[in-house]
């Protein structure tokens, strides 16, 4: 009986770790327990938030928010969860990102979510 709910366990486990958290590709994924669909869910989402980016940020600002998000796999694999302007772009500085970095920061979507930001830096 353990081994059995041990094993259940597992298989919830590696289906959080591959579907994760996004309400719609968790929906999609228990409709009909497909990882390709769900996974295009994601993928979609992700999309869209890049869109975003144009639609509501400032324009000149749009290529160092993109770049900051595109750092964001790399940043949060490394050890040391401290965020490096250097794998952003090599030789950057925080004074360049520092309007990208606020706007991603108070738009409180999805890079609050992974970066945890606090709620007061949201309130700002």
């Amino acid at each position: 009986m353990l081994r059995t709910f041990a094993t259940r366990l597992i298989d919830l486990l590696r289906q959080y770790l591959i579907v994760g958290g996004m309400p719609e590709a968790v929906s999609v994924f228990f409709a009909g327990q497909d990882y390709a669909l769900a996974r295009r869910v994601q993928l979609d989402l992700l999309a869209s938030y890049e869109q975003d980016f144009s639609k509501h940020a400032p324009h000149a600002t749009v290529p160092r928010i993109r770049a900051l998000w595109s750092s964001l796999p790399t940043q949060l694999a490394r050890e040391n969860k401290k965020f490096v302007y250097g794998l952003v772009r090599q030789g950057a500085r925080a004074r360049e990102y520092e309007l990208a970095l606020q706007w991603l920061v108070d738009s409180g979507g999805p890079f609050c979510a992974v970066m945890s930001c606090s709620r007061n830096s949201r309130e700002r």
